[in-house]
């Protein structure tokens, strides 16, 4: 299922994907409770979270119920994401 996310700028998550994405997301659960320092990065039209990011950590940490993966050949900033995550991996 594709679906809309809008992204709080200047987040890991925003340098490859920008402030709005579609996104693929097959997940029905929601996060009802943060884990201590984290934050909600992204959020569907029903403000359901998205992604979640931890600014305190160390390097590139980002966590989404989306699937870049899915769309990542067509469309570039899906890829972006990927390739963001495969960089930070090495």
């Amino acid at each position: 299922m594709r679906h809309g996310v809008d992204v709080d700028p200047g987040t890991v998550l925003a340098d490859p994907v920008g402030k709005h994405a579609e996104v693929s997301c097959y997940h029905r659960q929601r996060i009802s409770c943060l884990g201590e320092g984290l934050r909600v990065v992204a959020r569907a039209a029903d403000r359901g979270t998205q992604a979640v990011d931890r600014p305190a950590a160390a390097g590139w940490f980002n966590a989404g119920q989306l699937h870049p993966e899915d769309t990542a050949r067509e469309d570039p900033r899906q890829q972006a994401l990927v390739d963001a995550l495969v960089t930070a991996a090495r």
